[in-house]
């Protein structure tokens, strides 16, 4: 499966920012940026296992 060009993706990524946090208080917003921040160390940790 191919990957979009980096450029996309993150157009993609902040489009998607822009649809959770509508709506939303500045608290819950952070909230989930830091739920995502973490989901994606723990996503990169086990990718990085996975190589091992």
């Amino acid at each position: 499966m191919g990957q979009p060009p980096s450029g996309e993706l993150m157009l993609a990524a902040t489009a998607a920012a822009l649809r959770l946090s509508r709506g939303q208080q500045a608290s819950d917003v952070a909230r989930m940026g830091a739920f995502f921040t973490v989901l994606g160390d723990q996503m990169a940790l086990l990718a990085a296992s996975m190589d091992s």
